[in-house]
């Protein structure tokens, strides 16, 4: 078969010799450093190399030697550079497949893009190898530890390990890859060992070296060169000689890492230089400080267990030597020796081991009891801690601060991640709290219950700023609880909340002695509003406390704070609070007030109650509580009546608001109860207009107070309203002070005459007519004629006006107008003219006109189908219930009328008065019975077949032209005759003659 494994050094030379053959590295187990080791320094390592024995099996086949971060740290230490375009062993990835268990190796779990360190450390553990003894191969076979350019060659990563490389022969492709390297590199050390089953028929039988017996190990490939007697002593020295079947020689031990002659080969004297240089004796020792130290504590029986690797020196931190044991690793120092285990062990290392920040242990691990328990151990630049959160270094500034808060026994507790660095500062999170360092001042540990709020409002980058003091414990209104000063503000916990006192709020709550007591806990963050003008509020247990923008802060609390909220704090009627709750006497009764920017609220017992905006300004102006309208006793209602406001009631009266004149104005005593029992603003009156004020009149004094339709005239608990059009009428005539004088009875409806008002006043009565939706007064003489007429259910109707003076025809009288009439007085004596006659006087121009004044009353008369009658100064007027007309007579027509009979005589009742031309002019009356003409001939009646036989000649404009006097009767004869002629009527025949 072929041989498995190559001769590293051998087969190379020139740059890639020289890059192989680099100097070794003395380090811990957690890394190294680079240093150049001397040929005096190799030639003490190669003294001891012994071709029989050159690792034991326990250091071989240890797999715990080194975790992915000791391997993946180590791999950094030795390459801390790597060219540009070329991929260090350090940052290398690869995708890795599953391999099943076998008889080698357990099952490897395939997976994506892992580093080399992982998969260096998952093979070790599958195939139970030491992760020591692959780093060696990999460097001695291709130098991938140290190289830090070998872009040049190819061959680096495609052959890791010499795998499937005999030196005979080319390299079996099939076994490329780091991955397929690496894997077969643990997988050979096994099977050279002959694992049970892998004996017999279908395997390869290992046996031309066997362990105990004499070999006879080439130096070389060339076989002239001989060989050299060896007793191979142990399975992992012949596993090495399988993998690279050759022994160093006299020349190339004494050449150290360098050439030695032709027959010279250097796989396994590179493997065992640089495994002492970097990882310690290739067997296990325990030894000086370190030995006496693991033998004090048991020994392998002990604490620590057997060795599972040699001691190793370095020269970080002050120097000094550890060594790995299966349940620990021994540190030995100028500080002392001490060993590490555990969770303690995997943290440091993590950290970078004794080259870490945390540097070399100075004592050994201890036990705490407090907090929960757990491990602590420290160390030159910080402690360990381990507990049920985990693992964790606490070191620098923030240790400083830990400790001096009693550390682990304190209120912190045990740490549960690792420091964060700030802006200005570090801080890290503990069981029972966060230590907040700031750079300068210093730090300070935040309690859990704080420290969530605290967090949650981004820290010491947040609107608090970093803690300036130590949490201490507070007690207020019953509760207990813990506080925190902040650069920003204060932080409050307790079973009421955690929240954040900020600004002007904490100004507040802190310059005063007793806020905490009266406020209590907060329970929440301030909240900030632009509502009237902006601010801040924050609720508390015991209330809230106000910051209105540029105004002091004011508590509010207990039911007065109830009601405030529900109607809508700053944002509601009251706007934001400018004065405390004070205790108020006035009227002989105590409340509670506090005043806001837009009103005040009032509480008695558990009742609160508001007075707001408008109405609460007029309550001021009125002398609030301590004014007549004394305690609000009720909360203002609003009412759509008279274009909408609003009412508020008090002690001492109410508050009325109107949105119509944008005014408010109190009412108060009887005028109140009767403005309450009409129905208040909707009743007739409306809104208050003005304040009630005392008035003299007419020798009387009476309380006054004017609304929006009228106003209120109260004398005693006697109070009376004038309302609507008839106020309209009585404030025309200047009101208590005019003609009127004070109201001396309440409105009174009536249906008569299309409906309307009546109310009495000391100097007559105001009518309001329900039609024209007008008033008017009607007062004296007037008045008592109207009202013996029966007021609007007379003839005259409703007024139409107030009485006033007439001049006409050289008389003044008083005249007052009416819906369907009017009177006319001349001292005490009065006349009327009403309905068609008063139309028709009006028609001839009145007092004015034709007619003149009136000279009596209407007469009514039955004659002729009935009518009226009405004499003037200068003629009459009748009205015919049959013709439903009414007409003047004046001068020789009426006269004539009069004479014969009137209404009463044959022609009945007259028309209209017509003007005629023809024949020198006239005029013309048409009556019911006849006809009257008057002209320059003379005034006369024309009737029944006189006036027939006289139309159908023409009339006035006919042949006869006008008639010169009545007609004269003798028996059955009757003659009349004209300007130029006569008619005369005979035997039921009319004869006209024409002179």
């Amino acid at each position: 078969m072929s041989r498995v494994g190559r001769l590293a050094v051998t087969l190379l030379t020139g740059a890639v010799a020289t890059a192989i053959a680099v100097a070794g590295v003395a380090g811990t187990s957690t890394g190294a450093e680079a240093t150049t080791v001397s040929t005096s320094s190799t030639a003490s390592i190669l003294s001891s190399f012994d071709p029989a024995d050159i690792i034991s099996d326990a250091v071989m086949y240890n797999p715990s030697t080194m975790s992915v971060a000791q391997i993946q740290s180590f791999l950094n230490v030795q390459q801390p550079t790597c060219a540009s375009g070329y991929t260090c062993l350090k940052s290398y990835r690869s995708n890795t497949q599953t391999m099943a268990a076998n008889l080698m190796c357990s099952t490897y779990r395939g997976a994506s893009n892992e580093t080399a360190a992982t998969i260096i450390f998952k093979v070790a553990h599958a195939c139970r190898i030491n992760p020591q003894v692959i780093l060696v191969t990999l460097q001695k076979e291709q130098g991938l530890i140290t190289g830090v350019n070998l872009s040049w060659y190819p061959n680096a990563y495609r052959s890791a390990t010499g795998l499937g490389c005999p030196d005979t022969a080319p390299c079996d492709s099939t076994k490329y890859g780091f991955f397929n390297q690496v894997y077969g590199l643990g997988y050979w050390l096994i099977r050279y060992t002959t694992p049970p089953g892998t004996t017999g028929a279908g395997w390869t039988s290992f046996s031309w070296f066997p362990v105990g017996k004499v070999s006879g190990i080439p130096y070389n490939p060339d076989k002239t060169c001989g060989s050299k007697a060896v007793k191979i002593a142990n399975k992992a020295t012949a596993s090495l000689y399988y993998y690279t079947p050759y022994v160093p020689n006299s020349a190339a031990l004494a050449a150290g890492y360098g050439t030695g002659n032709s027959c010279s080969a250097y796989g396994n004297r590179n493997f065992y230089l640089y495994f002492t240089q970097w990882f310690g004796s290739t067997h296990l020792s325990v030894t000086g400080a370190i030995g006496a130290y693991w033998t004090a504590h048991g020994g392998g029986s002990g604490a620590l267990g057997t060795p599972k690797a040699n001691a190793v020196a370095s020269t970080k931190n002050g120097g000094g030597t550890s060594q790995a044991f299966q349940h620990g690793t021994v540190y030995s120092s100028k500080a002392g020796t001490f060993a590490i285990k555990g969770a303690l062990l995997s943290e440091y290392d993590r950290r970078g081991g004794v080259g870490g920040t945390l540097q070399w242990p100075t004592a050994d691990q201890s036990t705490v009891t407090a907090n929960g328990g757990g491990l602590m151990q420290r160390f030159a630049s910080g402690e360990l801690y381990s507990s049920a959160a985990g693992t964790f270094a606490v070191r620098g500034d923030l240790r400083v601060a830990y400790l001096a808060l009693s550390g682990v026994n304190g209120a912190m507790g045990f740490p549960k991640d690792t420091a964060v660095p700030l802006t200005t500062g570090w801080v890290q999170h503990f069981t029972k709290g966060t230590v907040y360092f700031q750079s300068g001042v210093g730090g300070f540990g935040v309690p859990s219950s704080i420290d969530a709020g605290y967090a949650a409002r981004k820290g010491p980058a947040g609107e608090l700023g970093w803690p300036t003091k130590a949490a201490a414990a507070r007690t207020a209104a019953g509760i207990s609880g813990t506080v925190q000063a902040f650069q920003k503000g204060d932080v409050y916990s307790s079973r009421a909340g955690t929240a954040a006192v900020l600004g002007p709020v904490r100004t507040a709550f802190t310059t005063s002695a007793d806020a905490f007591d009266v406020l209590g806990w907060p329970v929440a963050d301030a909240a900030s509003t632009t509502a009237a003008g902006g601010g801040t509020s924050q609720v508390f247990t015991g209330g809230r406390l106000y910051v209105p923008t540029g105004k002091p802060a004011i508590v509010v609390t207990g039911a007065i704070l109830t009601r405030y909220v529900a109607g809508g704090g700053p944002s509601g009627t009251l706007g934001w609070p400018v004065s405390a709750q004070a205790t108020v006497e006035a009227h002989g009764t105590a409340k509670v007030v506090q005043t806001f920017g837009t009103g005040a609220a009032y509480l008695t017992g558990s009742t609160v109650v508001t007075v707001t905006g408008t109405l609460y300004t007029a309550y001021v102006a009125e002398g609030g509580p301590t004014g007549p309208l004394g305690w609000a006793t009720g909360p203002a209602s609003q009412s759509s009546a008279s274009g909408g406001g609003s009412i508020q009631p008090f002690s001492g009266g109410t508050l009325d608001y109107s949105s119509v004149s944008k005014q408010t104005f109190p009412v108060a005593g009887a005028i109140l109860t009767f403005y309450t029992a009409r129905g208040a603003a909707g009743s007739s009156l409306g809104w208050p207009v003005g304040r009630a004020a005392s008035l003299t009149a007419h020798g009387a004094t009476r309380t006054v107070q004017a609304f929006q339709h009228g106003a209120a005239y109260g004398t005693g608990s006697t109070v009376t309203a004038v309302t609507g059009g008839l106020f309209t009428a009585y404030r025309g005539t200047n009101g208590p002070a005019g003609s009127l004088g004070w109201v001396t009875g309440p409105a009174r409806q009536t249906s008569v005459a299309g409906g309307g008002w009546t109310q009495t006043f000391g100097g007559g009565t105001v009518y309001y007519s329900s039609a024209t939706k007008k008033a008017y007064p009607v007062t004296g003489a007037v008045l008592t004629f109207y009202r013996a007429r029966g007021e609007a259910a007379s003839s005259l109707g409703w007024p139409a006006s107030a009485e006033a003076p007439v001049t006409a025809a050289g008389s003044t009288r008083t005249v007052q107008t009416f819906a369907t009439g009017a009177t006319y007085r001349s001292g005490t004596a009065i006349t009327s003219v009403t309905g068609s006659l008063f139309r028709e006087y009006t028609a001839e121009g009145g007092p004015a006109g034709a007619l003149g004044w009136v000279a009596g009353p209407a007469r009514q008369s039955s004659a002729n189908g009935g009518g009226w009658s009405q004499t003037f100064a200068h003629g009459t007027l009748f009205y015919s219930s049959r013709t439903k007309q009414s007409h003047p007579l004046t001068g020789s027509m009426l006269a004539l009328y009069l004479r014969r009979g009137g209404v009463s005589g044959s022609l009945g009742w007259p028309g209209a008065t017509q003007a005629v031309a023809d024949n020198g002019g006239g005029t013309m009356v048409v009556f019911t019975s006849g006809r009257m003409y008057a002209s320059a001939a003379g005034t006369a009646a024309v009737r029944l077949n006189l006036l027939a036989a006289y139309l159908t000649a023409g009339g006035p404009a006919g042949a006869l032209g006008w008639p010169l006097k009545d007609a004269t009767v003798q028996g059955s004869v009757s003659t009349q005759t004209f300007q130029h002629g006569t008619i005369v009527w005979s035997d039921g025949r009319a004869t006209v003659t024409v002179k």
